[in-house]
């Protein structure tokens, strides 16, 4: 069987490796021209490492990439926080990055580089919710009716009342699908912390932060 994914090279007896050049820009930065990591002896262990080892690769590229200053468009006048976000997605399509792979969901990704130019007051959104799911954490775990990994929801008590995620959003102009070609939206995504006692046995890693009426009131106009 042949392993159809990126950057993925089979070495004869010497195994698998993950193998990927870095864009030339890039390469001054990192002081190399490829990324070589090892996969293993087999198929089997290269297809298993192959998803953690790509995503290291990927925040290494955007790591290198964020560290670039986006050129200003004359030297009189500086990048707005919006120009500098178009600036950044358009070099992450350009160099064929996959940001999906960056591990962005992590709990502390709002301290990176990326994305700090998005944690002031004007970005800042919260989003109406009642109740969210987190996938059984048990292997194999069914729903008997619907044949997919059983959900564990959670609410503030069963009479299901309204609360909030806290979030950032931000105007953006790109493509969502490509028979569309490019447009304006506005995107939004939640935050995470480390879960609580009632998440952990479900989600080990994180939970959305969850905001009361009054104190998502709070955080608007802060």
């Amino acid at each position: 069987m042949k392993i159809d994914v990126k950057h993925i090279q089979k070495r004869g007896k010497a195994g698998w490796r993950y193998r990927r050049k870095i864009p030339e820009e890039l390469r001054s930065i990192l002081g190399k021209r490829e990324i070589l990591i090892p996969l293993g002896p087999t198929e089997a262990i290269a297809i298993k490492k192959y998803p953690r080892v790509h995503a290291e690769a990927e925040k290494l590229l955007l790591s290198a990439l964020s560290s670039k200053k986006a050129p200003p468009p004359n030297s009189h006048q500086s990048l707005t926080a919006l120009e500098q976000f178009k600036w950044g997605q358009q070099d992450v399509r350009r160099l064929q990055l996959d940001p999906e792979w960056s591990g962005a969901e992590d709990e502390d990704a709002i301290l990176s580089t990326g994305w700090q130019q998005y944690v002031g007051v004007e970005h800042r959104c919260v989003v109406p919710v009642t109740s969210f799911a987190e996938p059984s954490p048990t292997l194999g775990d069914k729903d008997p009716e619907t044949g997919i990994q059983r959900n564990y929801w959670f609410t503030l008590n069963e009479d299901r009342p309204l609360f909030f995620f806290a979030g950032l959003w931000t105007p953006w102009h790109g493509v969502r699908k490509v028979k569309d070609g490019p447009g304006d939206f506005e995107l939004c995504g939640f935050m995470t912390t480390a879960p609580n006692a009632l998440v952990k046995p479900i989600h080990q890693k994180a939970m959305p932060v969850i905001l009361s009426m009054d104190q998502a009131l709070d955080l608007l106009p802060a």
